[in-house]
């Protein structure tokens, strides 16, 4: 597959891809890091073709107030770029995207089931506090303080 597959290093306030390149382009919790989102959105939209599609999940910004910290993206709020949904799909309209669906779900955004010791985990991983930030993130959703979005955007034809 090597002859298949080009990995890239980039950033997504500066993508390094020519304009029109994709026909989708797809962030995974990764706009919550993110502080420039107009400029984010703008990029994804310059590399897609015409009707290509922006689709991304996202924990956005609550009415409750403030989520606890750690959370699994961010340890620390500066370094966390929420955001309300109003705020995020406004900011895909102004750059132009189109048909803009947005599925949003309060309560837990993530899974804080217990495991067991020798299990593979996120916090093999993303380190041993990892427990505390799903429970974190948790609690916020359940709180109204995190909203999980996943949004579909269309550049227009």
């Amino acid at each position: 597959m090597g002859d298949k597959i080009a990995v890239r290093q980039g950033s997504v306030t500066d993508l390094p891809y020519e304009d029109r390149s994709f026909d989708l382009v797809w962030c995974q919790n990764v706009t919550m890091n993110v502080e420039d989102k107009p400029r984010m959105f703008a990029e994804a939209y310059r590399v897609l073709v015409p009707g290509g599609r922006y689709t991304f999940s996202h924990a956005a910004q609550g009415s409750a107030g403030e989520p606890y910290y750690p959370l699994p993206w961010a340890r620390a709020p500066s370094y966390s770029f929420l955001g309300t949904p109003e705020e995020i799909l406004e900011s895909l309209r102004a750059v132009g995207f189109t048909n803009i669906e947005s599925r949003n779900e309060t309560g837990s955004p993530g899974s804080t089931r217990e495991r067991r010791a020798d299990e593979l985990g996120a916090s093999t991983i993303l380190g041993p506090d990892m427990p505390e930030r799903q429970a974190n993130a948790a609690r916020s959703g359940q709180e109204g303080r995190l909203i999980r979005m996943l949004v579909v955007a269309e550049r227009p034809s």
